[in-house]
């Protein structure tokens, strides 16, 4: 008589066969033997003993069911079960897979200063893209969020009728964010100094503000469409000053802030920045409004300014004026300024590097006005894949640029230009008369304007347009500041 004998193997050696892939399920012969073993034969009740034995798409060991097996996470309360599976996806994913972290638990997963942020469509954490996808309200260039504590003053004037009225509620206010300094100036005039400004949307306006000493600062506010808006208004005077002094330099960055008047213009320009010998004064305003100023809306001389993703309109003045100034001008609306008889834009010189493109140039110039509405170039100038059009109010189409101005590829209506980059008699469609947005499907849009630069623009900031949507939507940009379609 022959005996048969079964033989059991240590867990240990179970798990080294089901993570090779040598076992394969039980047949009906099998009985345990260390025959059957040898051909890759186990036990049912040994198809895992753990998640970290089991596989990507099935990543939890069910311990609770009859015949433990792996299977698909079902929810949060797999998380544990995650962990185990990888230290390196310790959450429980929509489609059943672990992954290295949820929106939800972004704070607790994302710890690397490098990669703050969950991304929603592929649960991994990265670097942040966006000043709304950090707790503090800053999302630093390095992709990294500005810490509140040590990096960032808060202003606001919590709905007080005005900045005094909350300065007088609050004399303690140190600019943390529970505490949060009532006006611009008194974060960015601080004995110590911090890089950023984080500014609440007020129905008080701010005062204005100033910079003649050593200082690097960002001021972020909610955004132009944000309601109510914090806009920044001087009065009678500027509502933005940079003048550095003796060897002092500047970089200061606007964003998301209202600039101007939210009523009557009185005297006083927007933004008005002077640069001295042996100074430098770097000026961004970027995704933010200029509006109602008495003067100009954007003077510069002699700095180097980035003006990108913007609206200006309604100023006394042109729009934006540069003497001896590096400039990068994109994706801007610039509409409505110069009642009295300028320009939107004027150029009085060029300096090398500088760049003018996919601007909307439009109903600049006031009535009365004998000379250009739409951007005068007192020096050689290119304007590049913009729209100039219905400038001059008094004999809107005529003569939307006047003096040394280049174009390539720029819609100026009826005018009688003979540059060979102007196109002219195909003007475009906007969506009101206060709306300088391009008409969402419309044929004339279609004609003149939209997907007409085919190939990738090698001027700055043409990935995004006015209101910071993608660029290109369809088979090519088009041309002025609107990315329609």
């Amino acid at each position: 008589m022959t005996r048969s004998v079964t033989y059991r193997l240590p867990w240990t050696v179970y798990g080294l066969l089901l993570t090779a892939g040598a076992c394969s399920s039980p047949t009906a012969s099998s009985d345990g033997s260390v025959s059957d073993l040898a051909v890759g034969q186990v036990d049912a009740d040994y198809s895992c003993h753990g998640s970290d034995t089991c596989s990507e798409s099935a990543p939890i060991c069910a311990s609770t069911a009859t015949v433990p097996a792996c299977r698909a996470c079902a929810n949060s309360a797999d998380d544990t079960e995650c962990g185990k599976h990888s230290a390196a996806t310790p959450r429980c994913g929509a489609a059943g897979a672990c992954v290295a972290c949820r929106p939800a638990t972004q704070a607790q997963d994302c710890t690397m200063a490098a990669t703050p942020v969950c991304d929603a469509s592929t649960s991994a954490c990265r670097a942040c893209q966006a000043h709304s996808e950090c707790a503090s309200g800053i999302c630093k260039a390095s992709g990294s969020c500005a810490d509140a504590a040590t990096e960032i003053y808060f202003v606001d004037s919590r709905s007080a009728a005005t900045v005094g009225a909350c300065q007088a509620a609050h004399a303690s206010a140190d600019g943390s964010k529970a505490n949060a300094f009532c006006d611009i100036a008194t974060a960015t005039g601080a004995a110590t100094k911090r890089p950023y400004v984080v500014v609440a949307g007020s129905s008080a306006q701010y005062g204005p503000v100033s910079f003649t000493t050593p200082q690097t600062e960002t001021i972020i506010g909610p955004g132009p469409a944000a309601s109510p808006p914090a806009v920044i208004y001087g009065g009678l005077s500027n509502s933005v000053t940079v003048t550095p002094g003796a060897t002092n330099n500047i970089l200061l960055t606007i964003e998301g802030m209202t600039i101007g008047s939210s009523t009557t213009p009185t005297t006083g320009n927007g933004i008005a920045c002077t640069q001295n010998t042996g100074t430098t004064a770097n000026i961004t305003l970027r995704n933010s409004v200029i509006q109602k100023q008495g003067l100009v809306g954007f003077l510069s001389s002699g700095c180097t300014i980035t003006v990108d993703a913007d609206v200006i309109s309604s100023n006394q003045g042109a729009g934006i004026r540069v003497a001896t100034t590096t400039y990068t001008i994109t994706n801007n609306i610039i509409a409505g300024n110069g009642a009295v008889g300028t320009p939107g834009v004027r150029i009085d010189d060029s300096p090398a590097g500088s760049a003018f493109a996919f601007n909307t140039v439009t109903t600049n110039g006031g009535a009365g006005n004998t000379a250009a509405g739409g951007i005068t170039c007192n020096a050689a100038a290119t304007i590049t894949d913009s729209i100039i059009v219905a400038n001059n109010l008094s004999s809107p189409t005529g003569t939307q640029l006047t003096g040394s101005c280049t174009l390539a590829n720029v819609v100026v209506g009826a005018d009688s230009t003979s540059d060979a980059g102007a196109i002219k008699n195909m003007p475009p469609s906007f969506v009101s008369g206060t709306d300088f947005h391009l008409k969402l499907n419309d044929a004339s849009n279609t004609a003149c304007c939209v997907d007409k630069v085919t190939t990738s623009p090698a001027t700055p900031n043409s990935d995004h347009d006015v209101d910071l949507s993608k660029r290109k939507k369809g088979l090519g940009w088009d041309y002025g500041a609107h990315e329609v379609q």
